[in-house]
Parts: structure tokens; C-alpha cells; sequence
């Protein structure tokens, strides 16, 4: 069988065959399987407008919502998230708390710590259980830390 002018393994003339292969042949995995996104803040509005953020890219999906620290581990451990956004202040058990947790349970899962407390005060308490703190008043800047870390 030809393949864009290139032989490839035989199919032995079975049609199905032949289609998984070129299928397979052609597949690139970044075209198919967009990054799952876990999100937890405490107010509704930050969180809809950070699923907004997300739907607008074809790359990324939010697999899971969460209203505080405790909530926000819990479904790390069932969605298996590619990255992992915290609010810094929330119930429960506040962002940095969910932050040293997840690092224990999930150590190669980049997380964002997404606040809108004093940025220098923050990084200097948590650079090591974060892979970057965001102000929320940078929020526009949100998508760039995303990629930079995916």
C-alpha cells in the first residue's frame, strides 16, 4: 500500500485495514488530545469566567470545577488534570495547603496559584509548591503562563 508516495506495512487488501493504518500513520497526538484543565476558586464568577478562558481554545478543557482547596484535591486524584489552577484564599483548605498536597500526590502536575494577594509577599512563601503565581489582575496574561508550563 502507497502512502502520500511512501510504502507502508501491508494491509493484506482488508479495506478496515488499510483505513487504521493510514489513520495511524497520520496521527499526531497534540492535534487530538487537548489538556485537561482543573480549576478551583471559591467565587462562581472567577471560575466561569476561567472556563470561558479555556473553551475559547481548542487545545484545552476544563475536566473539572472545584469550590475549595480540599474539593480541588479530590478531583485532581479522579480527573487526572494536565495542570492544575488554585485559588490562593478559599474554604476548606486554602490554595497553598492544595498546592503542598497535590505536589506530594501529583509531582509533575504544573500548578498555577491564581491570587489576588500580594504578589511578592505570595511568591516568596510558595515558590517551591507552585509552578507560578499569576495576580488576577494579570488575568490576560493567564493563557501565556498556561502554555509556557504545557
Amino acid at each position: 500500500m502507497l502512502l502520500n508516495g511512501e510504502s507502508v506495512p501491508s494491509a493484506n487488501g482488508n479495506p478496515y485495514r488499510e483505513h487504521l493504518i493510514a489513520a495511524l500513520l497520520n496521527f499526531e497526538p497534540h492535534m487530538y488530545v487537548a489538556k485537561r484543565i482543573l480549576i478551583a476558586d471559591d467565587t462562581p464568577t472567577v471560575r466561569k469566567m476561567l472556563c470561558q478562558l479555556f473553551e475559547r481554545e481548542d487545545d484545552y478543557v476544563v475536566c473539572s470545577e472545584a469550590r475549595n482547596g480540599q474539593e480541588a484535591v479530590e478531583m485532581a486524584l479522579k480527573e487526572r488534570p494536565d495542570l492544575i489552577i488554585l485559588d490562593m484564599a478559599m474554604p476548606i483548605l486554602n490554595g497553598l495547603s492544595a498546592a503542598r498536597k497535590l505536589k506530594k500526590l501529583m509531582p509533575t502536575v504544573p500548578i498555577i496559584l491564581f491570587t489576588q494577594h500580594d504578589i511578592e509577599l505570595v511568591r516568596s512563601r510558595i515558590e517551591v509548591v507552585a509552578d507560578r503565581v499569576v495576580p488576577k489582575s494579570e488575568a490576560i496574561d493567564l493563557m501565556t503562563h498556561v502554555r509556557a508550563l504545557l
